[in-house]
């Protein structure tokens, strides 16, 4: 025994065994609690995580303080060391405490900061546990003390210790490794370093101080290691105990959760197989159906239990394949599945009932043989879908998508899209653009336009695409030259229009027409059209004049320029047929062969030709420094070749003729490479020759260029009789200036003549039918007296038919009749008549009956009110002369001109020859329309036929009428003669009669026509305008009465003159709003009364109506240029009268509600009376009018689509009118409007 100093501090060893016993006890506790850790997760169950949380919570405490202990039983002191059992305890139960709060940590979802703050926590437990356990040490004499700085260093351990555990824990928590890991016996060992480096830190942290003087010596460590193995021998019973536990809790599990999840597995698989909208079937290897769903069952129109167990080879079922050939066994798919255990993808398969020939449904399978590990077929899964209606879907797709196809390929324009997305690639090319590129289409799609074309080519089509994406709207190239892929030029027109998908441009669609063609004949028709423009000018001013030499001059210039040649030549032969140059045309440079032969007269000697060349060598004399060539061939044969019948000789290049030398050296003197000449002939006989020369190289000459020199010699042999009749003509001329002076001095008296009588009869008529109108609508005159008026009034009527008879007689015997042709419905035409004379033939106990063809037009075009005249002339003569039985027209189409068979009538083709339009429509061979009146009527003799058609001649029949004045045939024949046909009769006495006419087939399809109904009846001028003036001047003292009882009813101020002068006097005094002025007065006529008031500037606002009876065109365009605004032909009707006077003044009347009839169009939109277009071209200036007269009567749309664009945007209904009547080209229409209004050039 040995005495120390007392207060010394007591030294202290380790026993290495029990160190390292306390580490392996550290590292099997840590392993057992990181295996807890797995089983205290969220996914366990309470109960589970309860339970492994208190018997971990012993099993860990246990270790970590059995390691503890076990680690202060490894320290060895000089004293002996006594434990206290309470505190001993106290730290065990502290650290089943800590283990416990560890795994309730384990068990938290995830790893977070509540989490990291009870790792602090279980730190501090342990150290806790630790302190108690050293605590609960006693060693007698001894006092212990603690070095702070060490203490938290230990306490530190214990924390970090902690939250790396729990860290570690975490991770091996959500590993996916099961059993033994090599990472949590790495962590195991990493965490029993921390907890002995905690507890030896604390140990560290204790010194222990004696307090007396008491002998030291060291305990012999038998004792303290027998208690240590039997600690640690218990504990890691314990550990290994509870590892063993939960290894076999593990398995149990896992094994419980893979059953669990097979099952679900199973019970979803079936669930989703039932709920799999497509048909659904589970196979045995050897084909049995072990699992089918409803959509299966409803395709194979079977029931589970009827499909449950049965082979899918024996169902009631045929497959075909996708065209519809029925399949045999071995190419069945499931077989072929089952045998090559291979999976079949997306096949379209038919099925069929077995009794059926076609499928009568088509289903999209898939087959997926699945093999177990072993390499053997398990099981066979089959899907399909039911892809029937899709199929006929697809099927219309596609025929539409090959229909499509087809149109693109048959459009002649090239049609291409470029993919935008795609670097401009080509997605469509069709068959047009094959042949304008060159390139075939599967050898241009994915590419772009410059695998295509030039690159400067490509560039100009790719700047216009870049146009398309800035403008986003379509943009055109009206010409493109490229070079397709055979090198030819191609002139394109192209279009490129954007195909915009959701705002945006996917696609360029681009239409190129190959106008190589079109321009190349343009180029070549406008060389043409200015070649025979210059053509055309050259005749004329060769027509322009009879003087020879400037004919020849000017034809010899004139064809120069025209073909652009070197040289042009007129060669005249002398009666012995030797000849000279007279006239010549050429261009600057070249010597001139008329200056030659007038210093060389040798040269004169028919040096034109090469048939037979005969040569005559001159010697060089003073005269003529060098030789001269001739050629005596034409001389010596009269004119060659050119009087044997040859129009024309033509050499393109003189040295490739294969002429003789002797003729190339009369060529070569004239400088020619190439020529032309063609004879010139006079009354048939060989005059001269014309020759075209070009001196500068050879030349092919075009046959429009040969044609233009034949054309001229021809004018120039017209010329030449021209100038040789001259002296015959004018020696005629004078005679015929008399004859003619006669026969104008006779016209005019004939003319003077009608117009008087015309003016004689009609204003006597005017009176009468006027007055009888004002009669006829006094309320107080009685029934009686009504009746004797309309009696009256028909006479005046039936007078003035015999008057316009007897004056249209006139006019067409002086050639003055003219066919107004305009389109209206033929339809209404005869429907009209039908009506007309419908109430005549019934009070008569006749039938008249009306038959149309069923290919008659509905539209024509010829002289309308002509067409009625000749109708109803024949229709009313019928009838006149038959007492009983049946009229019948009947109108049918007729593919020739009607031939008379009658021999009464075979002076009717000499009729036909004097007619040149019956010739020229029967020439043609045009399609007629063929009208035929026939009657059960008298009959005509034939020797009283011939009479029809003369003027005043009537038959027996007609004269016993006392009816008629034998003009109605007369003038209705001259009639359909003027509209292109000619009148025929075939007549039997007591028979009946047929008359039949025939009229060119001008049909149109729809025609515009404004029909005229039943005008208003005015009855008093509208409130609210100003009092209106108008002078009346007549010599007529009835015809003013008449006017003033019209005028002033209506409620205008009427003055009234006599004679031209009393007007002007009245005018100049009274300044009236409106002039009716006659124009055939005494003292001074009307028409210069109406010049001396237009030729003031106030008479320009007077606006001035004539009142004439004739019935000339050229007298009304006399009263138009007079001044006269306008004209009323007398007799007159009221109601045209003041049409006139509102159309000129604008006067607003006030009409008859019950008469008031709108005018209706046969065209819709828009619709229009002639009034309402009349009075909306009176709007417009006289200057303006005179250019839609004269547009319509050129037939230009776009000089009218011109004025059209000067009319005032106010005046729509004129701009729309005037747009539909130019749409449909009804120039006519316009032309007869403006002519009503007396608009003229």
């Amino acid at each position: 025994m040995e005495s120390l100093i007392a207060m010394t501090v007591i030294q202290s060893r380790y026993q290495p065994s029990l160190v390292a016993f306390s580490f392996l006890i550290a590292v099997i506790a840590s392993y057992t609690a990181l295996d807890l850790a797995t089983r205290v997760t969220p996914q366990s169950s309470a109960k589970s995580r309860l339970l492994w949380t208190l018997g971990g919570a012993v099993a860990m405490g246990t270790g970590i303080w059995s390691m503890h202990f076990i680690g202060m039983l490894a320290l060895q002191l000089p004293l002996p060391v006594t434990y206290n059992i309470a505190i001993t305890l106290l730290s065990w139960g502290v650290a089943i405490i800590a283990s416990g709060l560890a795994l309730l940590l384990f068990s938290r979802p995830k790893l977070s900061l509540g989490v990291f703050f009870g790792g602090v926590v279980m730190g501090l437990a342990i150290a806790s546990m630790h302190y108690l356990g050293m605590a609960g040490m006693t060693v007698s004499g001894v006092m212990m003390e603690y070095n702070l700085w060490r203490v938290l260093v230990s306490v530190a351990i214990a924390i970090i210790a902690s939250v790396v555990a729990l860290g570690l824990a975490f991770y091996l928590r959500n590993s996916t490794s099961s059993g033994f890991n090599l990472w949590k016996v790495g962590s195991a060992v990493v965490m029993g370093i921390a907890i002995g480096g905690m507890h030896y830190t604390g140990i560290w942290a204790m010194s222990m101080v004696e307090q007396h003087s008491v002998p030291l010596n060291f305990i012999e460590t038998n004792a303290n290691s027998g208690l240590a193995v039997q600690i640690g021998i218990v504990t890691l019973i314990l550990l290994l105990g509870t590892l063993v536990t939960s290894i076999f809790d593990q398995r149990y599990t896992s094994q419980l959760v893979y059953q669990n999840s097979l099952e679900q597995s199973e019970n979803s698989f079936r669930s989703l197989i039932r709920e799999m909208p497509v048909g659904v079937l589970l196979l045995s290897p050897e084909g049995k159906i072990i699992l089918s769903n409803k959509v299966a069952q409803d395709l194979l129109l079977q029931t589970e239990p009827e499909l449950k167990g049965k082979n899918i080879s024996l169902l009631p079922w045929k497959f075909f394949d996708e065209e519809s050939k029925a399949l045999t066994e071995k190419m069945k798919p499931i077989q072929q599945a089952i045998e090559q255990g291979k999976p079949i993808h997306n096949l379209i398969l038919g099925i069929a009932q077995e009794t059926s020939p076609q499928p009568g449904a088509w289903l999209l399978l898939n087959i997926d043989p699945q093999l177990n590990p072993a390499g053997e077929l398990e099981r066979i899964v089959c899907t399909f879908n039911d892809i029937t209606e899709r199929r006929k879907i697809d099927q219309k797709l596609a025929e539409s998508q090959q229909f499509l196809n087809t149109i693109i390929d048959n459009i002649p324009l090239a049609i291409y899209v470029k993919n935008i997305d795609d670097n401009f690639q080509f997605v469509l090319w069709n068959q047009a653009s094959e042949n304008i590129f060159g390139v075939k289409r599967d050898n241009i799609l994915g590419k772009n336009i410059y695998d295509l074309l030039r690159h400067e080519e490509a560039d100009s089509f790719q700047t216009h695409i870049l146009d398309v994406l800035t403008k986003k709207k379509p943009v055109e190239i009206p010409e493109i030259l490229i070079h397709n892929a055979t090198g030819n030029e191609v002139l394109l027109k192209t279009q490129k229009i954007p195909i915009i998908n959701h705002q945006k441009i996917t696609y360029i669609l681009c239409m190129s027409e190959n106008i190589t063609d079109k321009k190349n004949t343009a180029i070549a028709l406008q060389a043409s059209l200015e070649r025979e423009q210059a053509l055309a000018k050259a005749i004329q001013r060769i027509r322009q004049t009879l003087d020879i030499k400037t004919i020849f001059s000017t034809t010899t210039s004139e064809l120069r320029r025209v073909i652009n040649c070197d040289r042009v030549v007129v060669y005249r032969f002398r009666p012995d047929w030797s000849g000279e140059f007279i006239a010549e045309s050429l261009n600057p440079g070249w010597i001139s062969l008329f200056e030659e032969q007038n210093s060389n007269p040798s040269l004169q000697e028919n040096s034109i030709e090469n048939e037979r060349c005969t040569v005559k060598l001159f010697e060089n004399n003073s005269s003529s420094p060098s030789p001269l060539v001739q050629d005596t061939y034409l001389k010596d044969n009269q004119g060659g070749l050119y009087n044997q019948g040859v129009n024309y000789t033509a050499v393109s290049d003189i040295y490739q003729a294969e002429f003789n030398q002797c003729y190339i050296d009369l060529l070569e003197s004239f400088q020619a490479k190439a020529y032309i000449i063609v004879p010139i002939f006079s009354n048939e006989k060989l005059w001269g020759l014309l020759a075209t020369y070009q001196n500068s190289s050879p030349r092919h000459w075009q046959e429009v260029e040969i044609n233009i020199a034949i054309q001229i010699s021809n004018q120039l042999g017209v010329a030449l009789q021209q100038t040789q009749l001259l002296e015959t003509t004018q020696k005629q001329s004078i005679e015929l200036q008399k004859a003619a002076a006669a026969a104008d001095s006779a016209s005019r008296a004939k003319s003077e003549f009608l117009a008087s009588m015309s003016h004689e009869l009609r204003t006597p008529l005017n009176a009468i039918l006027g007055f009888t109108q004002l009669m006829n609508q006094d309320p107080l005159l009685s029934s009686k007296h009504h009746k004797y008026v309309e009696i009256i009034n028909q006479a005046g009527e039936h007078l003035l038919t015999l008057i316009n008879d007897i004056l249209e007689m006139s006019k067409i015997e002086a050639g003055r009749t003219t066919i107004n042709q305009h389109q209206f419905d033929l339809i209404n035409l005869l429907d009209g008549l039908r009506k007309m004379l419908q109430i005549k033939t019934e009070s008569q106990g006749l039938k008249l009956k009306f038959q149309y063809a069923e290919d008659l037009p509905r539209y024509l075009k010829t002289d309308e009110g002509k067409l009625r005249q000749v109708l109803l002339n024949l229709l009313s003569n019928a009838i006149k002369f038959t007492p009983q039985g049946e009229v019948i027209l009947r109108a049918k189409r007729e593919d020739q001109i009607f031939q008379p068979e009658s021999p009464s009538t075979s002076n009717l083709a000499d009729l036909d020859r004097e007619n040149p339009a019956v010739n020229s429509y029967n020439q043609q061979g045009l399609e007629f329309i063929l009208f035929e009146v026939e009657d059960t009527g008298l009959g005509i003799s034939p020797e009283e036929i011939n009479l029809l058609f003369e003027p005043f001649k009537q038959t027996e029949s007609g004269r016993n009428s006392n009816q008629g004045t034998g003009l109605g045939l007369a003038i209705s024949r001259k009639y359909v003669q003027l509209m292109g046909g000619d009148i025929h009769v075939k007549s039997q006495l007591g028979v009946g009669s047929l008359f039949s006419f025939e009229i060119p087939n001008n049909s149109l399809e729809y025609s515009p026509v404004i029909q005229k109904v039943a005008k208003p009846k005015a009855i008093s001028i509208a409130p609210g305008q100003p009092e209106y003036k108008i002078l009346v001047v007549d010599d007529s003292s009835d015809s003013r009465l008449l006017m003033n009882e019209l005028l002033s009813e209506i409620g205008f101020k009427i003055e009234n003159a006599e004679n031209g002068q009393e007007a002007i006097d009245y005018w100049k005094t009274w300044q009236p709003d409106l002039i009716l002025m006659d124009v055939r007065m005494p003292v001074m006529d009307g028409l210069t009364a109406t010049k001396l008031i237009k030729a003031t500037s106030l008479g320009q606002k007077t606006k001035i109506l004539a009142l004439t009876a004739s019935v000339f065109e050229e007298d009304q365009q006399n009263i138009l240029a007079s001044g006269c605004d306008d004209f009323v032909a007398k007799p007159f009707q009221t109601e045209n009268l003041l049409a006139k006077i509102s159309q000129h003044l604008g006067v607003q009347y006030i009409y008859q509600q019950d008469e008031t009839q709108l005018e209706k169009s046969i065209l819709n939109p828009p619709q229009s009376s002639e009034a309402d277009l009349s009075s909306l071209i009176n709007t417009m200036s006289p200057k303006w009018q005179g250019e839609l007269y004269y547009a319509a009567a050129q037939g230009s749309d776009e000089k009218i689509v011109g004025l059209i664009a000067e009319i005032p945007p106010e005046n729509q209904k004129l701009i729309g009118i005037l747009n539909q009547l130019n749409l449909n080209f009804e120039f006519q229409t316009i032309l007869e409007i403006c002519t009503a209004i007396n608009i003229t050039l």
